[in-house]
């Protein structure tokens, strides 16, 4: 999933390299524009009806595409917050394996690292972007916000009496 996010959030900088360059392209026609209307009104030079009609639709399209790199660009940053904080959220994950327990149960396990002593979290409350510090004991912790148990050890057998129903006790 890391590799994934890396992998968008580099995506998401080409993406938006590529839309300041046809910024920068967009902004240096807009001069050239302004001096066709220009050349249009001061009597210098005389322009025809289609020409001057073309030059109308070019700055109306010139506009738009403005306009559409603007709203990309928005876009792109969105993206990029949004990767950001997805990968925000998984650096708090980084140090937890997915763990089986002896009783067979799967459970999230990060040894002592950087003072923070070892303990275990919640499967179903880390899928859903929370760290649930699962309380307990050797034998069985408990996730408080889910309300789920698990089983660190396997249940001991009951132990049988000797005697059976059938002795009459």
């Amino acid at each position: 999933m890391i590799e994934t996010i890396s992998a968008l959030l580099e995506h998401a900088e080409n993406a938006m390299k590529f839309v300041n360059k046809g910024g920068a392209f967009l902004d240096a026609a807009t001069p050239v524009l302004k001096r066709l209307r220009a050349n249009d009104g001061d009597g210098n030079v005389t322009i025809d009806e289609p020409t001057r009609d073309g030059i109308i639709a070019l700055g109306e399209e010139l506009m738009a595409a403005k306009l559409a790199n603007l709203e990309l660009k928005s876009e792109l940053y969105a993206l990029k917050e949004a990767a950001l904080e997805m990968q925000k959220q998984q650096d708090r994950f980084i140090g937890y394996t997915l763990w089986e327990t002896p009783a067979g149960q799967h459970i999230y396990r990060r040894e002592e690292q950087d003072g923070e002593p070892s303990h275990y979290i919640c499967p179903t409350c880390r899928d859903a972007g929370r760290k649930s510090i699962l309380q307990g004991n050797a034998e069985v912790v408990f996730c408080h916000p889910c309300q789920q148990g698990f089983r660190l050890r396997p249940s001991r057998p009951i132990a049988r009496s000797k005697s059976s129903y059938r002795d009459g006790f």
